[in-house]
C-alpha cells in the first residue's frame, strides 16, 4: 500500500500549529514523522496519522494540557 505524503505548509494549514510548535512536538517524540526524507537539505513527509497527532496536540495546546 502506497503511502500518501503531506508537506509540512499543508500540514500546517489543515491543523492550525505553528511551525515553532511542530518543531517543539517532533523534537519531544510527541510527533513522529512517518517519513523523513534525507539529502541535500531536510525535508519531512507527513501522513494522514501525523495530521491528525498534530491537530490533537494542537487541541491540547489550546487547554495548556
Amino acid at each position: 500500500m502506497k503511502t500518501i505524503g503531506i508537506g509540512g505548509t499543508e500540514l500546517l494549514l489543515m491543523t492550525g500549529a505553528t511551525k515553532t510548535q511542530l518543531n517543539y512536538w517532533i523534537r519531544s517524540g510527541a510527533v513522529v514523522p512517518e517519513v523523513d526524507v534525507h539529502g541535500s537539505g531536510r525535508r519531512r513527509v507527513y501522513t494522514s496519522r501525523n495530521a491528525v497527532e498534530v491537530g490533537i496536540c494542537v487541541e491540547l495546546n489550546k487547554f495548556r494540557l
